[in-house]
């Protein structure tokens, strides 16, 4: 059994593979194991990182490089990984993204010979020209750290975020759609954790700022569905809550951030009513929560007040 899998998706990233894949091979780090996982990628991606590899003889037999029968969207490529992976932990590593090369070492030596269950490190966002650190934090508790992931004070993302398997794999209900599904597994395994250790300082994960990911994608469909995504996975975390008995209030902050995101597409009654109706619980909530801020609900009387012709 490796010390840590890493499960790397790939999809339209010739640019940038190279950068990722010298990264991870060159680790300091030997017991590891790599799941390059293609998700129908139509450039180059796949070629340039059998090309590098070549240059690893000795990462070889720790590389698989596995094609999904058809193109399914990262949330279903980051299960693939998860359930494949052999590693007494599991990170998640973007493929247009890289990593310092004693990155996984030191996440390794702060499980304390595999006692902790899960290890958090920095994120330095970049697009190339300018970095910014993610703060990141210093909770010690998981249910800490887990509220601080609602109120939006750490980041959710997987990439940065050293899982010890057997949480994996203890009754995860995985994302079925993209955008917010890092949240709904990070969530879980935090729920399945008993302790967890935050490193403030080095090592890094370099987050790329890339224009052309689905995020930064502004027409009015495509925001519904990211809307619509994020809400179905916000759900499976709710759900998650309720089971380990967790109370759900905290979610009014992440409910209402979540319905945010189709604000720019309203433009009809329909679209109102889309916003309006899901979570309808927080509608009047919002505006006397402790967990949402005053710029938040004046945004929110605000969406109600210019469309108010719709609700007569």
């Amino acid at each position: 059994m490796p010390k840590v899998s890493v499960v790397i998706p790939v999809y339209g990233v010739e640019k940038y593979i190279e950068r990722c894949a010298r990264s991870l091979f060159e680790q300091t780090l030997d017991d590891i194991e790599y799941l390059f996982i293609d998700d129908c990628s139509p450039d180059k991606s796949v070629i340039i990182l059998e090309n590098v590899l070549e240059d690893y003889p000795n990462r070889k037999p720790q590389v698989t490089i596995h094609h999904m029968e058809q193109n399914s969207g990262q949330a279903k490529v980051r299960e693939w990984g998860m359930r494949k992976a052999k590693g007494e932990y599991i990170i998640h590593c973007d493929s247009d993204d890289w990593v310092d090369l004693d990155f996984y070492e030191k996440l390794i030596e702060a499980t304390e010979n595999g006692k902790k269950d899960i290890i958090v490190c920095p994120i330095v966002v970049t697009d190339g020209s300018y970095k910014r650190y993610m703060k990141i934090s210093n909770s010690q508790n998981p249910n800490d750290f887990l509220s601080d992931i609602l109120l939006a004070k750490t980041n959710w993302s997987l990439c940065n975020k050293l899982i010890k398997r057997s949480l994996i794999i203890s009754n995860i209900v995985y994302p079925k759609v993209n955008m917010g599904e890092d949240l709904a597994l990070t969530a879980q395994f935090l729920l399945n954790a008993n302790s967890i250790v935050t490193l403030q300082k080095k090592p890094c994960y370099y987050y790329y700022t890339n224009q052309e990911s689905i995020t930064r994608q502004e027409e009015a469909g495509k925001i519904i569905n990211r809307f619509n995504w994020a809400c179905e996975n916000l759900r499976v975390v709710e759900n998650a809550m309720k089971i380990k008995g967790k109370s759900t209030s905290i979610l009014v902050f992440q409910k209402n951030k979540q319905r945010n995101i189709v604000i720019p597409a309203i433009s009809s009654k329909a679209t109102f009513f889309l916003w309006f109706n899901t979570f309808p619980e927080i509608n009047w909530r919002i505006i006397f929560s402790t967990f949402i801020p005053t710029k938040e609900k004046i945004r929110f009387i605000r969406t109600i007040f210019m469309n108010i012709k719709y609700l007569f």
